[in-house]
């Protein structure tokens, strides 16, 4: 039960986290975002995905 409130809650995250890096990079390509805020939404992104991914495999 736990696992499956954690993996709701990572996946939201990871979901908004995705939204989040499209608007940065789409605001850094129009200057409008520094290239460190942008690198770091994608990162963030990546490594939630990353964790998602470890905790779907680490379910089955």
């Amino acid at each position: 039960m736990v696992l499956w409130v954690l993996g709701a809650l990572l996946l939201g995250a990871t979901v908004w986290a995705a939204m989040y890096a499209g608007y940065t990079l789409s605001g850094w390509e129009q200057g409008a975002v520094s290239k460190r805020q942008a690198r770091f939404a994608v990162v963030g992104a990546a490594l939630l995905t990353m964790a998602m991914l470890a905790l779907i495999m680490g379910g089955m």
